[in-house]
């Protein structure tokens, strides 16, 4: 187990620790000294949490308050087709032709 303060996730965004901590305790469902996520069971958590919070009594409410004071409400975002789809591909780094040049490397 390690004890990094911060965890910095695959696509750059920087956690700290207890709140990442806090997070999956609450998504799992279960205390423990560590936890284990696969790409697509986050993938499945997350899609809890958000159907969650979309039926909550605090969203309901939150969609009549914007009704009230007259602004448009906002329709909850479609959840990816799949966890690939939420990544871009990497192209092949050996499909561009490099010239070679006489100048250094930079």
């Amino acid at each position: 187990m390690t004890t990094d303060e911060r965890v910095t996730t695959s696509k750059g965004a920087t956690v700290e620790a207890g709140n990442a901590y806090s997070v999956l305790r609450t998504l799992k469902g279960h205390d423990a000294p560590e936890y284990a996520v696969t790409r697509e069971e986050l993938g499945a958590l997350n899609a809890r949490a958000v159907a969650e919070l979309e039926a909550s009594d605090a969203m309901r409410a939150f969609g009549e308050t914007l009704a009230r004071i007259g602004a448009p409400a906002v329709a909850p975002a479609p959840a990816p087709a799949d966890a690939a789809a939420e990544r871009p591909g990497r192209g092949r780094r050996g499909a561009e032709a490099e010239v070679p040049t006489d100048q250094p490397a930079a």
